[in-house]
């Protein structure tokens, strides 16, 4: 049990330790690797243990809670950023456009980043139901999309709230018996360090499109521009 919690407690750090600054156009929070790995690693020696702690305190309000959060990992997900983004272009807010192209970025490196891991490593669930454990896409993709929110919106208690989505969205995959908590780690890692490289990725070719919008009660339209 004291290996779970200090588990859990390095989990914490790591999702809400700072990057390091450097001078080059691609910055990453190397600490995600740094903390990541190790606590990866070690969440592979206590798995069954999490995993049989937390089938046997189920109770209707866990039931609820993760699957609500549970949705927030799910491919409605990808459409959160797309959304966004059209009203922060419609209502000209430049900060929000910005965290929503990094967020469509990084969404689309994690899931082909679990992807290619999925099909390369095959492990079985929980659950037995496939093997497509390792790792989890729920949990990448919504550190992914929401970490990319949290890395524009510094303010400490908008951060909090931003991680707690998918903090949430990883418990309620081990909730569901769906995954390990190794699986949740890896989903963790691989989302976080996809906001860096889809914020790389953003500003050197998402930069090229130009989007106008029109929103009014009758009808929507948009208009969008690739500047070659």
């Amino acid at each position: 049990m004291k290996k779970v919690l200090s588990v859990f407690l390095l989990m914490f750090y790591f999702t809400y330790s700072k990057p390091l600054e450097n001078n080059s156009n691609f910055k990453y929070n190397t600490n995600i690797l740094i903390i990541g790995i190790p606590l990866f690693l070690v969440s592979l020696s206590i798995d069954n243990e999490v995993k049989n702690i937390i089938q046997n305190n189920k109770n209707s309000i866990l039931n609820t809670t993760t699957n609500i959060f549970d949705f927030f990992g799910s491919k409605f997900t990808y459409f959160i950023p797309v959304s966004v983004a059209f009203l922060a272009k419609h209502n000209k807010n430049a900060k929000l456009f910005e965290a929503s192209k990094t967020a469509i970025s990084s969404s689309i490196l994690s899931t082909l980043t679990v992807a290619m891991l999925k099909i390369s490593i095959n492990r079985e669930r929980p659950d037995k139901s496939d093997k497509n454990s390792f790792p989890s896409n729920h949990t990448a993709l919504a550190f992914a999309v929401f970490g990319s929110y949290a890395h524009y919106y510094t303010n400490t208690k908008i951060k909090y709230i931003l991680y707690t989505v998918p903090t949430l969205t990883a418990f309620s995959r081990i909730y569901k018996n769906k995954h390990y908590l190794s699986d949740t780690i890896a989903g963790a890692i691989i989302g976080l360090s996809s906001v860096y490289f889809g914020k790389y990725f953003s500003k050197k070719y998402l930069s090229r499109f130009e989007l106008e919008t029109n929103i009014n009660k009758n009808y929507f339209s948009f208009n969008l521009k690739y500047n070659f």
